[in-house]
């Protein structure tokens, strides 16, 4: 082989690796799609106090009548919204009652009392339009806290069957009652969101117990359907300064989780948190959250829909 040929084969092959090296490159900093579950908490305006039904009653009220002084929209109870994502589609979703201002009259002039927790509130759902103005509200003002999961594909799909079989059994049309999403008895916005944690099998990773209401509604305070169509005056819970003790006294249990806790958890939690190869903390605008990877996580096998 003369020198001319052996320069021009040195030089192919040299352009051949460069090329290698650009492609490998190229493929290395391109990530595959991603899926992802993200979890919104927009407080309450001034918080919640459960510390009793008459305090519980007073910062309902407060927070019903005065404007939020973080951003326009004002959620008296608290918001939580579901995102799901990937390269192909997304969807940003939330339960809501139909109408807020019914909810209030039913507690301030129709005697329903603590029956409003339990009572089953012709519901609504919000997609993608209405609450990206809710969560780009809440990223500039910081008024607003997200836990993002980055999931397995198997998961993902889950998830989006879970999401349209909710819209197709018209599930969503029952807002609170006995907030038991997967059985169609009703839910609202927390135990909605809390639901794509269940059939995704995360309930393990963030705990709940942190933003969850565990408490004994005296019997005698839940008026409206739920007490059997019996009016309770707003003075009956002003007074009472505690919860029911339920070897003592007539009550019902009241479980779910609250959107104020929520956000106050990711608050304190992200200002301690230190990075890790699962869990890092993330900022998008002024709003603080945590992006999780649970990609390791195996879909679960079990029914989406219980009976």
């Amino acid at each position: 082989m003369n020198k001319k040929r052996q320069l021009a084969l040195v030089i192919k092959m040299m352009n051949f690796r460069f090329l290698l090296v650009l492609v490998l490159l190229f493929l290395g900093s391109v990530s595959l799609p991603a899926q992802e579950l993200t979890i919104y908490s927009i407080p309450s305006p001034y918080g919640i106090d459960w510390q009793s039904p008459g305090q519980l009653l007073k910062s309902f009220i407060k927070n019903s009548t005065s404007k939020s002084p973080n951003g326009k929209t004002n959620f008296a109870i608290g918001h939580m919204m579901v995102e799901l994502k990937d390269d192909a589609r997304h969807a940003l979703v939330g339960t809501s009652a139909r109408s807020t201002a019914e909810m209030r009259n039913n507690v301030l002039f129709r005697g329903y009392g603590l029956g409003i927790l339990f009572a089953s509130i012709p519901g609504i759902l919000q997609e993608k339009v209405e609450n990206e103005l809710y969560v780009e509200e809440g990223l500039e003002s910081g008024n607003i806290s997200f836990i993002r999961y980055m999931i397995d594909p198997a998961v993902f799909e889950r998830l989006w069957d879970y999401l349209d079989g909710y819209k197709q059994r018209s599930y969503y049309k029952i807002y609170n009652g006995k907030n038991k999403p997967r059985q169609g008895q009703g839910a609202g916005c927390s135990a909605f969101a809390v639901s794509f944690l269940e059939v995704a099998g995360l309930m393990d990773i963030v705990p709940t117990d942190e933003w969850m209401i565990n408490v004994q509604a005296p019997q005698y305070l839940i008026g409206g359907p739920p007490g059997l169509n019996r009016e309770v005056g707003l003075e009956e819970i002003f007074t009472r300064g505690r919860w029911a003790e339920s070897q003592n006294e007539s009550s019902q249990q009241l479980t779910f989780y609250e959107p104020t806790l929520l956000y106050k958890y990711i608050q304190k939690t992200w200002e301690k948190h230190v990075d890790n190869d699962r869990m890092k903390k993330h900022t998008i605008g002024n709003a603080k959250g945590f992006v999780i990877d649970v990609t390791d996580r195996a879909c679960p096998q079990e029914a989406i829909w219980l009976e």
